[in-house]
């Protein structure tokens, strides 16, 4: 992920390359997919009301650097 986001130009402090090579992103979506937690393009939908709307998610990875 971090080299998908090097090749993006989002990915431009080399602290912030280093938490996202640190941080397992899947440990804040735990019911989402891997690959989906560690697309650098999608955001995960981590809690949804009664309804089914999404009420949180985790930002998609290019947003986040």
């Amino acid at each position: 992920m971090v080299a998908e986001l090097r090749a993006c130009g989002v990915l431009r402090s080399p602290e912030v390359a280093a938490a996202f090579a640190a941080v397992p992103r899947e440990k804040f979506a735990p019911e989402a997919v891997v690959s989906a937690a560690y697309s650098i393009r999608d955001t995960v939908v981590t809690k949804r009301n009664a309804e089914g709307k999404a009420t949180s998610s985790i930002s998609a990875p290019w947003l986040q650097a």
